[in-house]
């Protein structure tokens, strides 16, 4: 399967904060970035810190201003919570479709929708999809849950 998101090419002295790119395989939101002067063989190199946007783990990245790396835009979906079983969140869309959300039980973020939930408190699930590296030129979707908010509705 191919990835839905759009992704593009830019060069690393491009990259900006807040930018989405693909750091060692995984989307990354840019946090800090920093570009050194030109050395002594004439490349300037740029120093990137991200925040895997599926994982919330920290990743880093150094290379030539001029290297090629890739651009997405990530893809924000708001679903109602209907039931939680397990690690899958049974949510529905404004049209009603089902769709089923896996979340590590594990997670902070977890225990705070179950408690939340479980009080009877109507949710929306904020699930983002990005694209993953599985090899050069080929890119697979995975999503996960961003946030969540009670539903005022």
């Amino acid at each position: 399967m191919e990835s839905i998101c759009s992704i593009t090419p830019i060069e690393c002295s491009q990259i900006k904060k807040g930018h989405h790119i693909i750091i060692h395989s995984r989307p990354t939101k840019v946090v800090d970035m920093s570009i050194s002067k030109t050395g002594k063989h004439g490349h300037m190199k740029v120093n990137v810190t991200g925040i895997d946007i599926l994982t919330k783990k920290k990743l880093d990245f150094m290379g030539p201003g001029h290297m090629t790396i890739m651009e997405f835009s990530p893809i924000r979906k708001e679903y109602n919570l209907a039931l939680m079983e397990d690690n899958t969140l049974i949510c529905t869309d404004k049209n009603g479709a089902e769709t089923y959300v896996n979340i590590d039980q594990e997670s902070k973020i977890y225990e705070e929708i179950k408690t939340e939930f479980d009080n009877g408190k109507s949710l929306v699930i904020v699930v983002i999809t990005a694209p993953i590296m599985v090899s050069p030129e080929k890119y697979v979707d995975e999503s996960a849950v961003d946030s969540f908010k009670e539903d005022r509705e």
